[in-house]
């Protein structure tokens, strides 16, 4: 019963957990040159971008869970 699981966690990627740990490192920033101000486009721009990143985290945590909660059933049952 526990191949199952573990089957089932391999193919929804639960247990590739480094990838979301480079992903959260990676998160874009403003690139800025000393003594220059950023433009409203580009600081709209960054927050989009970061935005867009934690949403992708968000989405790749909740699947992961979800595979975490199957596994745990497996194992309780």
């Amino acid at each position: 019963m526990f191949c199952a699981c573990y089957a089932c966690a391999l193919d929804e990627g639960i247990l590739d957990t480094t990838q979301d740990l480079r992903d959260h490192n990676a998160t874009p920033t403003l690139m800025m040159r000393p003594g220059e101000k950023p433009t409203l486009h580009e600081i709209l721009m960054a927050e989009k971008m970061d935005f867009e990143a934690k949403v992708q985290r968000a989405a790749k945590r909740k699947k992961w869970l979800k595979g975490l909660l199957c596994i745990m059933q497996c194992v309780l049952s």
